[in-house]
């Protein structure tokens, strides 16, 4: 006789039913997580944490274990990020929209050369150069979600 629970969690699976409980209201990148958000929203929450975080940690450099975390979470999410479609692309003409998700493919690969450059300022115990590039991060910000996202 054959277990049935493995047949039961397979038919489970198929349908699109998750067995497992959800362990927190954070997803595994330290971000809060909501029902109706897609998986590019969760990445920019943890981003946006991280931003938090950096913000208050890269002014002490007792705090640079801290910001080093903070940028490792910071790129990972934005590598994810990066090969993600913003929703609003759905919006852009057929013709136009290869040459958006580019853009911000673009505009991503920037970020994460701002982080990465913070990163190498904190390994430097440069922490003006490191806030400077963190400003110069920061930045991208307004504009990219006013490119990239409904709400501007």
């Amino acid at each position: 006789m054959k277990p049935i629970l493995p047949l039961f969690a397979i038919a489970a699976l198929s349908a699109g039913v998750s067995l497992l409980p959800r362990a927190s209201a954070e997803s595994s990148l330290g971000a809060p997580v909501l029902d109706d958000e897609s998986e590019l929203d969760q990445r920019m929450l943890s981003i946006k944490a991280q931003v938090r975080t950096l913000r208050r940690s890269l002014r002490d450099a007792e705090k640079n274990p801290d910001s080093l975390a903070a940028l490792h979470a910071l790129q990972a999410a934005a590598l994810e990020a990066k090969l993600m479609t913003p929703r609003t692309a759905a919006a852009v003409p057929e013709g136009e929209r290869a040459a958006f998700v580019q853009a911000y493919r673009k505009d991503m690969v920037i970020f994460l050369e701002g982080a990465l450059a913070t990163e190498r300022h904190v390994l430097e115990g440069d922490l003006e150069a490191a806030g400077e590039a963190f400003k110069a991060l920061r930045a991208l910000e307004d504009p990219g979600h006013e490119r990239y996202t409904e709400d501007g």
